[in-house]
């Protein structure tokens, strides 16, 4: 199959990338011109199609879209900077891909949310996400929406995000007593179920929220990593009131590792009742203390 990719030179779409390679499927990755290299660490580079071009400008991939015979939109930001807004990226890049890709007669369309999409939040960020949803619900097209928890693996801005800072500075804050849940998904799950999904053509009109098997308090996740990486962390108490007030001033700046949105998003728990995705799609989630040791060798 031809499957045209949005947002493949992110975490999620590089994996997403190698699964598609490894099918023997033709990726078409939508890439912003400058960010080819990005893709430069999967194997048989050559067999990837790459168009230059923004999402936001369907003019640039309108033509390749129409060979295609599904999408994959991953397309999505953690936090804004500059121009880079969560309006423009969840809700208006997402109406682009979604009426072109009506246009163009795509016969299968999967689409990256996120979890707690829906629920009572704050989030711009998931506000907006829900927003993109409803773009792809009112399309006709025969659409999956897959609402992953925290993914984890090589690279990702979470477990190994912390572990490559806890080897500097093995200082972990504890924002709300670290009670807040999560139930990470290796990244090779997500892609599996991803490319499951367009590969499949019974599934369309369905959402599925994904997660790992286990769910963890973050204090608990601070604790497995540093089990994993053999390392005392010194783990703080931290008011989130303190980090609000930070972030109000500070959180423009790459620096800062954590903006006023993804706080807003840490106050509520991240985690879903994976049964039935794990039934349909006949998947064994990776264990994650498993997953975290596998980073640990990486850094």
């Amino acid at each position: 199959m031809k499957i045209f990719l949005t947002g493949g030179t992110g975490f999620v779409g590089r994996a997403i990338v190698a699964e598609l390679l490894r099918r023997s499927h033709e990726p078409l990755a939508l890439v912003r011109r400058g960010s080819e290299f990005k893709l430069g660490a999967i194997a048989d580079t050559e067999r990837i199609r790459i168009i230059s071009g923004d999402i936001l400008k369907p003019e640039t991939y309108a033509a390749t879209l129409r060979e295609a015979e599904a999408v994959i939109h991953l397309v999505g930001i953690l936090r804004e900077f500059g121009r880079v807004r969560f309006d423009l990226m969840h809700r208006v890049a997402t109406e682009n891909i979604v009426r072109e890709s009506e246009l163009a007669g795509v016969q299968r369309y999967v689409h990256m949310s996120a979890c707690g999409v829906g629920r009572l939040s704050k989030s711009v960020g998931l506000k907006t996400k829900l927003a993109g949803e409803k773009a792809v619900r009112a399309s006709r097209l025969n659409w999956t929406i897959f609402r992953p928890s925290v993914i984890f693996g090589p690279g990702d801005g979470f477990a190994h995000f912390f572990m490559k800072r806890f080897r500097r500075l093995p200082v972990a804050p504890l924002i709300s007593r670290g009670r807040t849940l999560f139930q990470p998904i290796a990244v090779e799950d997500v892609a599996r179920v991803f490319l499951d999904a367009a590969e499949r053509q019974d599934i369309g009109g369905k959402t599925f929220e994904i997660g790992g098997r286990g769910i963890f308090h973050f204090k608990q996740i601070f604790d497995d990593i540093s089990a994993a990486m053999e390392k005392r962390i010194l783990e703080v108490p931290t008011p989130r009131f303190l980090l609000a007030m930070m972030a109000f001033f500070l959180d423009r700046f790459r620096f800062f590792p954590i903006s006023r949105d993804q706080l807003r998003m840490l106050a509520s728990d991240n985690c879903c009742d994976s049964l039935e995705y794990i039934e349909i799609f006949g998947i064994e989630p990776r264990d994650f203390r498993e997953g975290l040791r596998a980073l640990a060798k990486e850094i």
